[in-house]
This record gives structure tokens, sequence and C-alpha cells, in this order.
């Protein structure tokens, strides 16, 4: 007869566990991607066909070694892929090489884990940093409009 513990199990550590899946093009990786993986990608301006891509794959999070948006004009990949609902983190491009593909690891607080090691360490983009950056972006858009009009009409 086996008598009921009192011991309780370890919480689970926060944050997101799923299986990394690592390519350099986003292209490539979109085939090998399952639902709930994490998609590991240098994606730079991440354009809105991409976005939707990977929402049809049914990823959990975007770990981008490039950033979503730099502002050179308003893309609407990173805004889709937050309004879904998807985890957006953005490392430096080093990361790429350090984060393995196939094994599991653990997104918290724009870390990311494998075991009990935090490999890369990011930033977090939600909703509100993707609308801010894209509002700037569009003021950008249009100074350099302006300018291009200028330059032409000088030329």
């Amino acid at each position: 007869m086996k008598f009921p513990s009192r011991h309780r199990t370890a919480p689970a550590p926060p944050g997101l566990v799923a299986t990394a899946r690592v390519d350099r093009r986003t292209r490539a990786l979109l085939p090998r991607l399952a639902r709930g993986n994490i998609a590991v990608v240098h994606h730079q301006d991440m354009d809105r066909a991409t976005a939707q891509a990977l929402l049809d794959r049914g990823v959990s999070a975007v770990v981008n070694t490039a950033p979503f948006i730099t502002g050179r004009y308003p893309n609407l990949g990173p805004e889709l892929l937050a309004d879904a609902g998807v985890q957006l983190v953005e490392v430096d491009p080093g990361a790429l090489s350090t984060i393995r593909d196939g094994h599991r690891v653990r997104l918290h607080d724009g870390g990311i884990h494998e075991g009990e090691h935090l490999v890369a360490q990011g930033r977090e983009v939600d909703a509100a940093d993707v609308r801010e950056r894209m509002d700037l972006a569009r003021e950008g858009l249009a100074a350099q409009l302006t300018s291009f009009t200028h330059n032409s009409t000088e030329f």
C-alpha cells in the first residue's frame, strides 16, 4: 500500500518551453516548422507574407537575430505576429550559432535557456513596441520620400 507523500514537485520554471528550429534563411526554415515550435531566424524588416507563413505553420515564438523593424520603412510582419499572440524576441546575430536546432529551449524575459544554461539574452518585443516603432518608421518614410522628391527635382 502506497501512502500519499507530502513532497511537492518543484514548480516548472517560468516561460515558454518548445523546440527551437534554427535557420538563417526563413524560406528554408518554413518547411521544417511544426505547430508550437520556436522559429529562430535572421530576417531584418520582416514582411507581412513571411509573418503570415510563420503563423500558418503555427509557431509559438519568433527569435530574430536581426531587428524586426529597422525604421527604414513600415513593415507589417511584426505587427501581424504580435497581434496573433506570437512571442517576439530580438537577440544579437551571434545567437544564431549558440541556439541549437531541434533542442528544447525556454524563453523567459528575453532570455533563451537550454536546460539551466542561458544561451542568449535578448529583448522581448511586444505589441506596444511594434506600434511605436511602426509610427517612427512611417515618419521616417515621409522624410525619405520628401528628400527623394527634392533630390529628383534638383537633378
